[in-house]
């Protein structure tokens, strides 16, 4: 029997009906998209007498990606400067100091009425890439600005 014949109404979450925000700055932030992180745990493998036995090992997150629509340079320069980045130029700051948390970035996923039906919350993120896009002249599209970013893990609530 299928989810939509169940008398019991039950709804599948919907792609487009979800909100993100850095915890702990003061930036807001308009998601275009996002790629949730996938888990994989790393497999071992015994050989016992004439069998292989695998066992489950550590397992990881995988980076999270973030597309933004930018609006004024307001998002370049802040998420820049959240990564500690300094010109090398500028011989007054450590320049290798580039690891700097985020917060908790967090992405709500909403029903159709407007309620949180699931959080999921990445802690310990900082940010490994910053894309800045292209410029063309054949397009009318927005610029966009593409982050990823590193978790330690995921908590979905």
């Amino acid at each position: 029997m299928t989810f939509w014949s169940n008398t019991t109404p039950i709804e599948p979450l919907r792609k487009y009906r979800f909100l993100g925000s850095l915890e702990g700055n003061n930036i807001r932030i308009d998601l275009k998209s996002i790629s949730l992180p996938s888990f994989e745990t790393d497999v071992t493998e015994h050989k016992l007498l004439n069998h292989n036995v695998k066992f489950p090992s550590i397992g990881r997150w995988s980076d999270v990606t973030m597309s933004f629509v930018v609006t004024e340079g307001f998002l370049q320069k802040n998420f820049l400067s959240l990564t500690r980045y300094s010109d090398i130029r500028n011989t007054s700051s450590q320049t290798l100091l580039k690891v700097q948390r985020v917060g908790k970035p967090r992405v709500q996923i909403f029903d159709s009425s407007g309620a949180v039906i699931t959080t999921w919350i990445f802690h310990n993120a900082f940010i490994t890439a910053l894309n800045y896009g292209d410029l063309s002249y054949e397009e009318d599209s927005f610029v966009e600005l593409e982050m990823t970013l590193s978790i330690d893990y995921a908590e979905i609530n």
